[in-house]
């Protein structure tokens, strides 16, 4: 990958997920920006606004308040985007069951918590 993706979305309700994962995207430079929601539903209503231009890489914890990210992936594709992120579950579970089930849901990878360096790299380099 030559250009820095525009923008690597966390979606995560960990505060210290969310700092820890911050850096782990920012000293890569893989990316030109970084948005981070605590809930699907802020997620939705950020890819609902108009002027925000969808994050090419989206990493998704699979147990959030309010809404899922089993949920969020439905709402998602309810919005019909122009180009649909890579979606990648970051998660604590190693469930076999949540791993079949993101096949299912269309999401690109599943990958268990902490996002470090390798993970990141082995993502940018299998999707873009």
């Amino acid at each position: 990958m030559n250009e820095p993706l525009n923008c690597i979305m966390l979606i995560d309700d960990d505060e210290d997920d969310n700092f820890f994962h911050r850096i782990v995207v920012e000293e890569s430079g893989l990316a030109k920006s970084i948005k981070i929601s605590e809930t699907a539903v802020e997620a939705l209503e950020w890819f609902q606004s108009a002027g925000n231009l969808p994050p090419e890489l989206l990493f998704l914890d699979l147990n959030l308040p309010k809404m899922n990210g089993w949920e969020f992936v439905e709402e998602l594709e309810k919005l019909n985007l122009s180009q649909r992120p890579v979606i990648i579950m970051l998660t604590t579970s190693y469930s076999p069951f949540d791993k079949q089930k993101a096949a299912q849901f269309k999401i690109n990878g599943f990958e268990t918590k902490p996002l470090d360096k390798e993970k990141l790299n082995a993502v940018i380099k299998n999707f873009f």
